[in-house]
């Protein structure tokens, strides 16, 4: 996989999420990036 095929896949994930119903694309979404969200919110400040 190159760069190129890292943001397309990012991209249309993204576009997936616009309908808060697609579960299986926000599960994709939580698995990917709770850990960074987990460690932005724990920030002081």
């Amino acid at each position: 996989m190159n760069a190129d095929d890292s943001i397309a896949t990012r991209a249309s994930l993204l576009d997936r999420l616009k309908d808060r119903e697609d579960q299986t694309s926000w599960q994709e979404f939580f698995d990917t990036y709770w850990q960074l969200i987990y460690r932005v919110a724990k920030r002081p400040g």
